[in-house]
């Protein structure tokens, strides 16, 4: 449930399609990454896209913001991560890669090091495995989560009010047991003498039914041995 309530959100912040989003959040957990590295990979792109240098940094991978219009969301990312991953040097990979995906790209380096034949291969054994997930169950699991939610808010508010409807009876009977306890503990601190021969005697009652407990059970099982050589 949270899961799919978490590829739902998700999807609606970055535009990303569910069915897709799952998939990509596939590869990143594989490669070492999480889905929330993920959306800000995405959230990083577009702000670059928007940007008044945008051109200047695709053309860093030999690429204008024309070749990314009209592409999906997910089409971008792997046409970009196929770009970076032809970088030999990784100095110069991990810095357009922050360029790119803003301060997310050092995350998606381990996702992309392969291009977008090794997400696509990835993406395509998530839906072998049936990890994809549409729009549909991401939808239901969203619901189902909020009525989760509603029904725990219920609970907290059931317990509030039984909690209020006693509080005055309680406030009563605490009020009562403070007092109460006061009294006692004054009683023995002004006792303290007394107390303590109490608990010594107590004490001795308790060690001498032991013993005789003891005593007693020594003396059936001589007499059931005395029996037994008999």
């Amino acid at each position: 449930v949270e899961m799919g309530s978490a590829i739902k959100d998700a999807s609606d912040r970055t535009g990303v399609s569910i069915e897709a989003l799952s998939e990509l959040a596939y590869v990143a957990n594989q490669s070492g990454s999480s889905l929330e590295e993920l959306e800000g990979a995405f959230r990083g792109m577009a702000k670059m896209m928007a940007s008044s240098d945008a051109n200047g940094k695709l053309r860093e991978l030999g690429l204008s913001l024309g070749d990314l219009q009209g592409l999906s969301q997910d089409a971008r990312f792997e046409l970009l991560a196929d770009r970076l991953a032809n970088i030999n040097d990784p100095a110069t990979r991990a810095a357009l890669a922050m360029d790119i995906f803003g301060k997310a790209g050092m995350k998606m380096l381990p996702m992309i090091a392969n291009g977008a034949a090794g997400v696509r291969q990835l993406r395509e054994e998530a839906i072998r495995l049936g990890i994809q997930m549409s729009t549909e169950d991401a939808s239901a699991a969203e619901a189902l989560g909020d009525n989760i939610s509603t029904v725990t808010q219920q609970l907290k508010g059931l317990a509030f009010q039984i909690g209020a409807a006693v509080a005055p009876a309680v406030r009563v009977f605490l009020a009562v047991t403070i007092g109460a306890l006061s009294v006692v503990i004054g009683w023995i601190r002004e006792n303290r003498t007394l107390v303590t021969g109490i608990f010594l005697a107590a004490a001795a009652v308790t060690i001498l039914g032991s013993a005789i407990m003891a005593l007693g059970a020594m003396v059936y099982l001589a007499k059931f041995a005395m029996v037994g050589l008999g």
